[in-house]
């Protein structure tokens, strides 16, 4: 007789938890998603910016952000331990890293419905604005593919800093 999981029954219940956790020692986070159906630069890749001969709209509409929600999160950051500081013949600049975990409950009531943490996507947390550079699921339920939780991992750049593409 093979044995049955109970992972995906208790996901609910375990979901409930990781975000109860998080709500009461995270701060709470703005999130600004991109449209990406709004027009692309071929060669960089980005939404393309009107000034530059692209868009069809002037200002920074044509970057095509959908409204910002808040959602509560755990930040893993330590300013002197992801401090990566470079040096070449345009000047110094440093980058930070961070990783910020959202339980996917708190994740699926404050976003729009439907709605995925993706990469290019800014983050507003601790007075700054990160890039979204990688997207997972974490806190996998058990031995299923059921999971509590995101993990997205942001950058802070000080040359190309991410609050340049918000309208």
């Amino acid at each position: 007789m093979p044995i049955k999981c109970r992972g995906a029954e208790d996901a609910a219940y375990l979901k409930k938890l990781e975000a109860e956790r998080q709500a009461m020692t995270g701060p709470t986070a703005e999130y600004y998603r991109l449209n990406r159906g709004a027009h692309v630069d071929a060669l960089y890749n980005e939404p393309s910016d009107p000034v530059y001969g692209g868009g069809p709209a002037p200002g920074r509409e044509a970057w095509g952000w959908f409204a910002p929600f808040d959602v509560v999160c755990l930040v893993e950051y330590q300013e002197s331990e992801n401090r990566e500081p470079s040096v070449r013949e345009e000047g110094q600049e440093v980058e930070y890293d961070a990783i910020l975990r959202v339980a996917a409950l708190a994740w699926e009531q404050a976003a729009p419905m439907g709605a995925t943490p993706k990469e290019d996507d800014v983050v507003a947390v601790f007075e700054h604005y990160w890039d979204v550079v990688k997207v997972g699921r974490s806190g996998n339920v058990l031995d299923t593919p059921t999971t509590v939780a995101w993990t997205i991992n942001v950058k802070r750049r000080e040359h190309f800093a991410p609050e340049r593409r918000l309208p």
